[in-house]
């Protein structure tokens, strides 16, 4: 099993670009913030669903291979 991080840059360079902001965030929250500092704007907010929704359909797709 690979870290967060590692599995975060093996993601991001497989997602198309639209799906790649919530991700870049949160990859940075995790290495550069403290939890009690998790700040996330509307516009990011926005972009987590259809990031969570293209995963789950790759992994699916992935696991079917």
């Amino acid at each position: 099993m690979k870290p967060k991080d590692t599995a975060a840059d093996r993601a991001l360079a497989r997602l198309p670009p639209e799906h790649r902001p919530a991700l870049e965030h949160a990859q940075q929250l995790y290495l550069n913030c403290p939890y009690s500092e998790v700040n996330w704007s509307d516009a990011l907010r926005a972009q987590v669903r259809p990031h969570v929704e293209r995963a789950e359909w790759s992994a699916r797709g992935a696991a079917v291979a």
